[in-house]
């Protein structure tokens, strides 16, 4: 799916360390456009790019969610839904006021659910 998603930006490339993480990052340029948590699967994407982005990660099935602005404070997330899909989390977030990016720290390299 990563390859088909950096095909579809003029200057696409990607921040994945497969072997030890659970998310990988998207970039057009030097711009993050994406986060992807392929075990899960599921996206948040710049909003901005959802017209390039949406047919891609809906033909592969992912889960996303358009954001109008991924750095900012705006998301709320249950963390007993995030211990569901991760073995562990951090406790370095506030789960009530986050950014996608801590969401995404939170969980990169946490070993998802099997079960």
């Amino acid at each position: 799916m990563f390859s088909t998603l950096l095909e579809s930006l003029p200057d696409g490339h990607r921040d994945w360390e497969d072997v030890i993480e659970y998310w990988g990052m998207v970039f057009n340029s030097e711009e993050l456009i994406s986060y992807v948590c392929e075990p899960i699967p599921l996206a948040f994407l710049d909003k901005r790019f959802s017209k390039y982005l949406n047919p891609i990660v809906n033909a592969f099935g992912v889960v996303h969610v358009d954001a109008e602005d991924i750095s900012v404070e705006a998301y709320r997330i249950d963390r007993n839904i995030l211990k569901e899909i991760f073995i562990t989390l951090t406790d370095v977030v506030d789960y009530n006021s986050t950014c996608l990016k801590d969401i995404w720290h939170a969980t990169v390299t946490m070993p998802v659910r099997k079960d």
